[in-house]
């Protein structure tokens, strides 16, 4: 709350009297000064800056629409990839060897590593370009976080790890207003992060609280842990570990950039 102090006149104050102009005591009015024109070499690198701003914002912009329709190219032919892959695997139509297994599950794994990268840069393009909008309605957190624990289990079971959920809301506060399209993607990057860095017989917990009015999501791993030295480097994007982590996890290095993104669309003020 803004407030104005406006301190009263005393009524014992003598009002103010008019003096007579003369020649002696009157001052000359002072005048304002003048306005100093720029040198030319201030208008010159003024310019200079106008015209750089300018080439870097169209350079930015070109450059996501050209991460946008490239991710779009690139995507239809993978679906295509993935999808009779999938069809040859579970529905061949001949007698399949464990070679010709194998390499038909080689190419559906790696059909669907690609897509999640291309679908990564898609998002992250949107997000810095300014295009990504909410959807925002009410939806069942309870049911959304079972939903992305679902979606890992089998993962994490092969990877020998205990992925499990801990949830403490109460019915009112289940029903819960923001995008959950948007939430989800911050769920599963953040649950896909902590399995990744968790080795076998390692445990993740996705626990769910409320709190002050809001909604607190807290994935718990006991995985490998994050050098200090590397913590202000761990929202940035295509930032991974040292290069002896790099080459032991995949990954694109987006998956916490693009998180804090989605929360930071929530953040802002809607328009």
């Amino acid at each position: 709350m803004l407030a104005q102090q406006l301190s009263p006149v005393p009524p014992s104050a003598p009002s103010p009297v008019a003096l007579p102009d003369s020649p002696r005591s009157a001052t000359p009015a002072p005048q304002a000064p003048e306005a100093i024109a720029p040198s030319p070499r201030i208008q010159e690198l003024t310019a200079e800056l106008q015209k750089a701003w300018e080439t870097a914002h169209a350079a930015e912009q070109a450059k996501g629409e050209f991460l946008a329709m490239m991710s779009h190219e690139l995507r239809t032919p993978l679906t295509c990839v993935i999808g009779m892959s999938a069809t040859l695997l579970r529905w061949s139509f001949g007698p399949l060897n464990d070679r010709q297994r194998e390499y038909l599950q080689s190419i559906y794994d790696s059909g669907e590593h690609l897509l999640q990268l291309i679908e990564s840069i898609l998002d992250f393009s949107q997000a810095e370009s300014g295009q990504a909008r909410l959807n925002v309605r009410h939806f069942s957190v309870r049911r959304l976080a079972n939903y992305c624990v679902q979606l890992f289990q089998e993962a994490a079971e092969q990877a020998g790890i205990t992925l499990k959920t801990v949830i403490s809301l109460t019915p009112e506060e289940d029903d819960f207003v923001v995008d959950p399209q948007r939430i989800r993607q911050i769920l599963i990057n953040l649950l896909d992060n902590a399995i990744k860095f968790t080795n076998e017989g390692g445990e993740v917990t996705l626990q769910v609280d409320a709190q002050r009015g809001g909604i607190l999501f807290q994935i718990i791993d006991t995985g490998i842990g994050i050098d200090p030295r590397q913590q202000p480097l761990l929202f940035q994007q295509f930032q991974q570990l040292e290069d002896s982590h790099r080459r032991r996890y995949q990954g694109s290095g987006l998956g916490l950039a693009l998180a804090k993104h989605q929360v930071d669309l929530h953040r802002a003020p809607s328009s």
